[in-house]
């Protein structure tokens, strides 16, 4: 388990770290836990690139990795506090259960709503849906299945 937290650190790090026009680092509380990387406008106007870390403990069962999202952001009507995301992107993750260990390779559609309390901080919330595809033999975690989460989150303009 300390070698996945690791694996999940130093690659979540070496994401983070390699992009020069990154334009805000958040914190998210939820399924999962994590922390994200957005570059805004990262391939167009209102098209933004997020890369994030996540834990998820479960009872005997621990999910660490990393998933990258393009996201369409729009402004909710006429107030340009409040904004709607929406978009997709995949995901790389670990599963670890006494001792046995699975990868999981997926796909997952995310939709959610964001509100700016002033220009350097937003608070979020967003769902996401979508597919993975596991390799090993860990109960719940074998061959391909559903995933979904949701998180609420805090965002910091650098």
């Amino acid at each position: 388990m300390k070698k996945t937290l690791l694996l999940t650190a130093l690659v979540t790090t070496a994401a983070l770290s390699s992009s020069a026009l990154a334009d805000s680092f958040g914190i998210r509380l939820g399924a999962p836990l994590g922390v994200q990387y957005t570059i805004d406008n990262g391939l167009g106007r209102g098209q933004d690139l997020r890369i994030s870390g996540y834990v998820s403990p479960f009872s005997n069962v621990l999910i660490a990795g990393v998933q990258g999202d393009l996201l369409v952001d729009r402004p909710l009507g006429d107030n340009r506090d409040f904004s709607l995301f929406y978009g997709g992107g995949a995901h790389l993750s670990i599963v670890s259960s006494s001792g046995v260990s699975a990868f999981g390779l997926g796909v997952q559609g995310t939709g959610g709503i964001s509100y700016r309390l002033d220009r350097s901080i937003s608070l979020f919330a967003d769902v996401s849906l979508g597919l993975d595809f596991y390799t090993g033999n860990i109960a719940g975690y074998s061959g391909i299945g559903p995933s979904y989460g949701g998180a609420i989150g805090i965002n910091f303009r650098l």
